[in-house]
C-alpha cells in the first residue's frame, strides 16, 4: 500500500493545469479543503512505506513472546487479528511493541519526517490521518499551532473544534497510538468503528457536517485498493455531492477495477505520480503566493499547552498508568526538541523503560501484584514530577 519509487526518466511528473491549480489554492485560502493523510506518503528504508516495516516488526516481536500477541496477520487490508486467549494482555504488547517501533528506529524516519515537514507548512485547516503514529505532531511541534481529536470507538467524542489555517484540526480516523483503546487494528474493530460513525456515536455531527461540506478533498498515500475505503466514503455522501476530489494514486493491474469505479461514482480525479511529487509542487506554489504557514517560534503549540496537557492530568487522576505515561510522552515531543533538552528526554525514557519492564514482568508472571502496584506508585510519582519539569521548560 506504499508509493514504490519509480524511475523518474520513465514517468513523467506530477502535472495539473495552472487554472486547477489556482483553484485549490483558492479552496486552501477560503479553508474549504481537507486533506485526507494514509500510510502511503511516509517512506522507510528498504520498505514501501513506514507501514510495511511497521507491521513487519510486530509481527517478528510477536513471534519471539512466549504467548505470541498475534494470531493472523491479513496482509492486503494491514490487519491483525490478536491472540483471544488474553485479549487484554495481546492489545497491550501490541500496542507497547507499536510505541517501541518509533524510539528504536528513529533514526530511519528522517525522511518520513522530511515530508510531514513540508505538508504541515502547506495550510491545511483539517487533516484526516489514517496512520495512528503521531510523527505529524512533531512535524508541527513548537512551530505552529495545532489541536487533535481521535476516534474512540464507541466512547462520547470531545466537543469540536473547528480546524483554521492558523489552528489546524488533525483527527485520528482509525485511533490514535498514545490511546491503545481507541486503535482500530482488526476487522472487529473496522465494523465497529463503520456502525460507531454511521450511528454518529463517535463524531460530532458538526465534524461531520464539515466534512461533507468542504469543497475540495486531497487523497494522499490512502489504500484506495481496499474495500472499506469505499464504505467509508459512503459514509460522508461523497457519491451524492461529489466534490472535487484528487488522488494521488498508483493501482496495480489487479485493482484497476477499484479505480474504474472510484471515477464512475466519486468522479475521483487519479495522477498516478508520487504523492511527494505533489506535495513538492503544493509547498512551492503556497510559497510563490506567500500562503505557507509562518513559524510563531514556539508562541503558537506553547499557546495551546494548558489545553493539550488536560488530556494528560485527567488520565493521571483517573489512575490509567499506560495511557498517562503516553501522553506524557507526546506531549514532550510536540513541545520540547529531544536534541535540545536530553537530560529530560533522558530521564523520560528511563522512567518509561522501568514501568513497562515492570508491566511485562508482571503479566509473565515474574513479579506478584503486590509488586506491581509499587511500581505503579512509583509512575505516579515519576510522572508528577516529570510533568512540572515539561512545564518549566516549556514556560521558560
Amino acid at each position: 500500500m506504499g508509493e514504490a519509487h519509480t524511475d523518474q526518466t520513465q514517468q513523467p511528473g506530477f502535472q495539473m493545469p495552472d487554472r486547477q491549480w489556482e483553484y485549490l489554492l483558492a479552496r486552501l485560502e477560503q479553508e474549504e479543503t481537507v486533506l485526507f493523510m494514509g500510510p502511503g506518503i511516509l517512506p522507510f528504508p528498504g520498505y514501501n512505506s513506514l507501514e510495511d516495516a511497521l507491521c513487519q516488526y510486530l509481527q517478528e516481536r510477536s513471534e519471539e513472546e512466549h504467548a505470541p500477541f498475534i494470531q493472523k496477520f491479513y496482509r492486503d487490508d494491514k490487519f491483525f487479528m490478536l491472540n483471544e486467549q488474553n485479549k487484554d494482555e495481546s492489545l497491550w504488547n501490541f500496542m507497547s511493541y507499536y510505541r517501541d517501533f518509533f524510539k528504536e528506529n528513529d533514526d530511519k524516519l528522517e525522511a518520513a519526517r522530511a515530508v510531514l515537514r513540508k505538508l504541515v507548512s502547506i495550510p491545511f485547516s483539517t487533516v484526516i490521518s489514517l496512520s495512528p503514529n503521531i510523527l505529524i505532531e512533531e512535524a508541527f511541534g513548537s512551530d505552529f499551532a495545532f489541536h487533535t481529536d481521535f476516534y474512540n470507538k464507541k466512547k462520547k467524542p470531545q466537543a469540536y473544534v473547528p480546524g483554521r489555517r492558523e489552528d489546524p484540526l488533525v483527527y485520528y480516523m482509525r485511533g490514535k497510538m498514545t490511546v491503545d483503546e481507541s486503535m482500530v487494528i482488526s476487522h472487529s474493530d473496522l465494523f465497529d468503528y463503520l456502525e460507531s460513525i454511521y450511528e454518529a456515536k463517535s463524531m460530532q455531527p458538526e465534524f461531520k457536517t464539515a466534512l461533507k461540506s468542504a469543497k475540495y478533498y486531497v487523497f494522499l498515500g490512502l489504500p484506495l485498493e481496499s474495500w472499506y475505503m469505499q464504505l467509508i466514503m459512503r459514509l460522508f455522501d461523497f457519491h451524492v455531492v461529489n466534490p472535487r476530489i484528487l488522488a494521488l494514486k498508483r493501482f496495480e493491474k489487479r485493482d484497476e477495477s477499484q479505480k474504474v469505479v472510484y471515477e464512475d461514482l466519486y468522479k475521483v480525479k487519479f495522477y498516478e505520480s508520487e504523492s511527494r511529487e505533489f506535495i513538492d509542487q503544493l509547498h512551492q506554489r503556497c510559497a510563490d503566493q506567500d500562503m505557507l504557514r509562518k513559524s510563531e517560534d514556539g508562541g503558537g503549540a506553547a499557546a495551546n499547552f494548558e489545553r493539550d496537557a488536560q488530556v494528560f492530568l485527567s488520565q493521571l487522576k483517573a489512575g490509567h498508568h499506560e495511557q498517562s505515561l503516553a501522553s506524557l510522552e507526546e506531549l514532550s515531543v510536540k513541545y520540547l526538541e529531544p536534541a535540545k533538552n536530553t537530560n529530560y528526554f533522558n530521564d523520560l525514557t528511563l522512567g518509561a523503560s522501568n514501568y513497562r519492564a515492570a508491566h511485562r514482568n508482571y503479566n509473565i508472571n515474574l513479579i506478584t501484584y503486590d509488586k506491581f502496584q509499587v511500581e505503579e506508585a512509583k509512575l505516579t510519582a515519576f510522572l508528577n514530577m516529570q510533568f512540572q519539569a515539561l512545564k518549566a521548560l516549556v514556560d521558560g
